[in-house]
């Protein structure tokens, strides 16, 4: 049965077993075949999720999962009469199949399991969360930056946005360092208007405030019938609290790609591509000023 079971998961390359999950609280004996948790990624491409799935969400998962648990007394009763749960990791930039579809099935099979959805999910994929922790009876675990990224952005005649345009620039910069065509999902630095794709996350989030940002998460899930943790899983984006501010010039190519993808989006509905020579101009002005700033930039951000 092990054996059959390594070789299913070698022939699935986008799902990782953790090889320490063994350590994780199980649930208590009378909710062992109830309590099982989602954690899911309301980010951008270069926020660092992937790293984070390796290296550091197993701790921040245990630490919510006994967050979640009633009391004391549960995470005793877990941790000596429970099955150990499996923490699975599925990687979205592996898959050549619809991501959210394969989460469900995951989550069918093994009900009680941790998993930990490597993709990002904006508003317009918060459905697709619902449907996946209802499939597996599942507790949604949001992974949200600390409140140095997550601050209320306004861009004039653009909206608002709940992150700050640090995170928008240390985002862009992380995916412009990423060697041409090494990245799974294909979006690096040889990726056609890689900048501007990076925007186009960001803008997912347009119209929301970063006060709004959680409450919208929660109210989603609650019109889904999900139940939420008590808190999201808050990670460290920037080394530290007291930011400098970003070049003027880098400052005003940022508000002016949020603006012409205002416009896409709003009123022109239509897809981007440099034939548009504003979108042409502001994709290499983007990747000038990254390139020209991008020490500055990473030396601003947390290790993942």
């Amino acid at each position: 049965m092990a054996t059959r079971m390594l070789q299913s998961r070698m022939a699935m390359p986008w799902i990782r077993l953790s090889m320490t999950s063994s350590m994780l609280p199980p649930p208590s004996r009378k909710e062992t075949n109830d309590l099982a948790y989602l954690s899911f990624f309301p980010g951008i491409p270069g926020s660092g999720k992937s790293t984070l799935c390796v290296n550091k969400m197993e701790a921040e998962l245990c630490r919510m999962i006994n967050k979640a648990a009633e009391s004391k007394a549960m995470i005793e009763d877990a941790f000596h009469l429970a099955p150990p749960r499996k923490v699975i990791v599925l990687v979205s930039d592996e898959v050549k199949k619809k991501y959210w579809p394969l989460v469900k099935i995951e989550k069918t099979k093994t009900p009680s399991s941790v998993l930990i959805a490597d993709k990002n999910a904006p508003p317009a994929g918060w459905t697709n969360v619902v449907q996946a922790c209802s499939a597996g009876k599942s507790i949604a675990v949001p992974v949200l930056p600390d409140t140095t990224a997550l601050r209320t952005t306004l861009v004039k005649g653009a909206d608002q946005y709940p992150f700050s345009l640090h995170y928008l620039a240390v985002c862009m910069s992380r995916v412009m360092t990423r060697p041409p065509e090494s990245h799974a999902g294909k979006l690096d630095r040889a990726t056609d208007l890689a900048c501007m794709v990076v925007v186009k996350f960001y803008s997912f989030y347009r119209g929301i405030a970063a006060e709004e940002l959680l409450p919208s998460i929660q109210g989603a899930l609650k019109r889904g019938g999900v139940k939420m943790s008590c808190e999201p899983v808050t990670v460290p984006f920037f080394a530290q609290q007291d930011l400098p501010s970003l070049p003027a010039e880098l400052s005003d190519a940022l508000n002016d790609a949020l603006r012409i993808q205002y416009e896409y989006d709003m009123v022109l509905k239509e897809n981007m591509t440099r034939e548009d020579e504003q979108v042409d101009e502001i994709e290499n002005r983007l990747r000038r000023l990254i390139e020209k700033h991008g020490n500055e930039l990473m030396s601003l951000a947390a290790d993942p």
